[in-house]
């Protein structure tokens, strides 16, 4: 999930135990481990070349990632779109405190968004343009990641649907479907506002690797929508339904707060509210604090479009893109798009002021589990090394 603001905090740390076990009894229908590992198996299925990864690169996904800007820009969009979900606000509001914190309902960030925004980029180019290990195991632990989250609504939840003390899961079926469609939407929005639209040829290609793609986060194809016009429909009818979402003065104005200027902070979701599903654009707009600044938003597109067709390919190319383009043996880097890509600081280009460095920005919890993955990887290696020697470990010690 990509909330990337975080207007309202949990009085109620995650529950742990039978209290655990209580919230999930009340869940009928959740994604459990084994479903989410069915699902990736049959993604990874239809992997024909490791290197190339889920996709490869005569994908249309890799084509909506080759430009640097649309990935970030989903990612903007995208926790814009979430965060009007109440039960999204509060997961992770609730995943964020920490045992005897201090709760508020005022806009809280307990991470610095600069290095979350980081990771969460290189998580999905991990999913987008990775090979199937890298796709593979970015899979794997953001589900772990979203298995933590079951809890209770806190009590200064928005909306009328989810009330206070409500049980709720990440991994109830129909919020992940929320949650891949508020990703993929934008993603080809953004493309093709700002790069040209697909053909119809592609629009096909691409519906068939967002489901892929949803079955990385543990959805069943099944529960998707059939076509790029219903995914589209599917979002708006979520935001139709007045119990689905909190859109409301108080909680506009701590979106808003997360910007240092008003004239800013009213401007920008102006602009992102050209994005938006209808239904919920029409309820934005509609708050007063929406009222101003319309026209200098209208200006932002044409501007951004201008940047699109100017910028060279050295500075408008990602990194990313470039490194999976040479993985797989074709041209991806050129003598002035390395150049270019050390101003850009890491990891959207190769510059040295790395925003996701996990001594600075990383949680305990992710340091831990990164050093679980070097410690599984070394242990691999060992076990091989053993074998090769003529020394194979017992299959007692291989199952430890």
């Amino acid at each position: 999930m990509t909330v990337m603001v975080n207007p309202v905090s949990s009085k109620v740390p995650l529950p742990r135990g039978a209290e655990r076990t209580a919230v999930l009894d009340e869940l009928k229908d959740i994604v459990t481990r084994d479903d989410f590992r069915e699902l990736l198996a049959v993604a990874r299925s239809a992997v024909a070349d490791p290197d190339h990864g889920f996709f490869g690169p005569d994908s249309v996904m890799w084509k909506l990632a080759k430009p640097l800007p649309t990935v970030p820009l989903m990612l903007w969009y995208a926790g814009m779109l979430e965060v009007f979900e109440p039960r999204i606000t509060a997961g992770f509001s609730t995943a964020r405190m920490p045992e005897g914190g201090t709760p508020t309902a005022m806009i809280r960030q307990e991470t610095d968004p600069i290095p979350r925004f980081a990771r969460s980029y290189e998580a999905f180019m991990d999913w987008f343009v990775g090979d199937d290990e890298t796709a593979t195991r970015t899979a794997q632990r953001i589900f772990g990641y979203h298995s933590r989250i079951v809890t209770r609504m806190p009590e200064d939840v928005g909306g009328s649907r989810y009330t206070a003390g409500t049980a709720f899961s990440a991994l109830e079926p129909h919020l992940l479907v929320f949650t891949v469609l508020t990703q993929m939407v934008p993603l080809r929005q953004i493309y093709e506002r700002y790069c040209g639209p697909l053909t119809f040829s592609e629009s096909l290609q691409f519906h068939q690797e967002a489901l892929r793609f949803g079955a990385m986060l543990g959805v069943d194809p099944e529960l998707m929508p059939t076509s790029w016009d219903e995914m589209q429909r599917w979002l708006d009818d979520f935001y139709r339904d007045p119990d689905n979402v909190w859109v409301d003065e108080e909680f506009l104005e701590a979106i808003l707060a997360i910007f240092g200027s008003r004239f800013v902070a009213v401007t920008v979701m102006h602009w992102n509210s050209h994005t938006f599903p209808p239904a919920l654009a029409e309820r934005v707009r509609a708050l007063p604090q929406m009222k101003k600044y319309r026209h200098v938003a209208r200006a932002v597109d044409p501007i951004m479009k201008v940047l699109f067709r100017l910028l060279p390919d050295a500075i408008m190319v990602s990194p990313r893109w470039r490194d999976a383009m040479d993985r797989v043996g074709r041209k991806g880097w050129t003598r002035s798009s390395r150049i270019a890509a050390r101003l850009i600081p890491q990891p959207f280009g190769t510059g040295r002021r790395n925003f996701s460095d996990i001594s600075e920005s990383a949680s305990p919890r992710m340091k831990a589990t990164m050093a679980a993955d070097r410690f599984l990887d070394e242990s691999d290696q060992l076990l091989e090394g053993a074998a090769a020697a003529g020394c194979p470990m017992s299959p007692s010690i291989r199952k430890r």
